[in-house]
């Protein structure tokens, strides 16, 4: 086997056990370098002993295997969903005293960022336009930089924007 190859299956082995380690904390964590040392044997003889298999620390076939469905299964379970377009309407109705799906999306969506920002307070979720709901809807636009005018169109995407960023920091931050 040639050097570069090897040295890629080994950077390979590493990022998966490293998101293995991050689900499992049994499991000391690699930094991806490429070279098997002793961090790298340490780590997968923890995963070896972990899911009984011959506690060698070298990685056989089985081994491979084993850590690549692993990786495979966390990797399946944690990456980002495709994005949807919640707001296809391209004016959705965004007023007083309206009562729609989009309203019901921007207040589940303003509920989870008023948990992690001070400055939001959090809506009822009812699908209504109520006066709390606007009143968040127009901080939110503040925040946001759009003007209170602007069409809900923008700011709805950027809404989206800042909920998707919330999430990623978020769940980094566990």
């Amino acid at each position: 086997m040639n050097e570069i190859y090897t040295k890629k299956k080994i950077e390979q082995l590493q990022k998966y056990l490293r998101v293995i380690a991050n689900e499992d904390e049994r499991i000391p964590k690699v930094m991806p370098d490429g070279v098997f040392n002793q961090q790298t044997h340490d780590a997968v003889k923890a995963f070896q002993q972990i899911y009984n298999l011959p506690e060698t620390g070298e990685v056989d076939e089985q081994t491979w295997n084993e850590i690549y469905n692993k990786y495979q299964e966390i990797h399946n379970k944690t990456r980002p969903v495709n994005k949807v377009d919640l707001f296809t309407n391209s004016k959705p109705k965004l007023k007083q005293e309206e009562e729609n799906v989009a309203i019901y999306f921007v207040q589940t969506m303003i509920k989870y960022l008023a948990n992690i920002f001070s400055n939001i307070d959090e809506p009822e979720i009812n699908g209504k336009m109520d006066e709390k709901t606007e009143k968040e809807i127009e901080k939110l636009k503040e925040i946001c930089g759009c003007e209170k005018d602007d069409d809900n169109k923008k700011f709805l995407e950027l809404l989206s924007k800042l909920f998707e960023t919330a999430m990623c920091f978020k769940k980094e931050n566990k």
